[in-house]
């Protein structure tokens, strides 16, 4: 009778093992959960002073989604070539949606790069935003 109490349990764990991604999915299931990121240009100084007329500035976003033993590239975007004294008119009409599907639980960098030219001058700023898991929507203001 132990013999075969034994063996039951033995092939009950067997059994268990075997399948236990399926029964980890049955018994509390991942949600999927689709992100949306709202990416808002918002000026931080007024570019208005004659000392602008010849400076612009570029954009460059990418968005990175976290797992645990790899990263993987969503979205990589340039944007074009503006004029600083022109911030005012592109930051009105800039307000961009950025969707991932099926984000989940893991974590979303986005990565993004300003760079400044002046008469031959460059100077390049870089930014890393980690975005909430939780949230189905977020928001990103990029302070130009």
């Amino acid at each position: 009778m132990k013999k075969l109490i034994s063996i039951f349990i033995f092939t009950l764990m067997l059994i268990t093992v075997s399948f236990y991604a399926q029964l980890k999915q049955w018994i509390r299931p991942i949600s999927t959960v689709d992100k949306n990121i709202v990416l808002t240009i918002s000026p931080d100084n007024s570019y208005r002073h004659k000392v602008y007329d010849h400076s612009s500035a570029q954009l460059n976003v990418t968005v990175i989604k976290l797992s645990r033993f790899r990263r993987d590239t969503l979205v990589t975007k340039e944007y074009p070539e503006f004029k600083l004294k022109n911030l005012t008119a592109v930051s009105e009409r800039f307000n961009e949606t950025i969707h991932i599907p099926d984000a989940g639980s893991v974590p979303i960098v986005i990565n993004y790069n300003i760079t400044y030219k002046w008469k031959g001058s460059i100077l390049e700023i870089k930014n890393l935003k980690r975005m909430d898991k939780g949230m189905a929507k977020d928001q990103l203001l990029i302070h130009i």
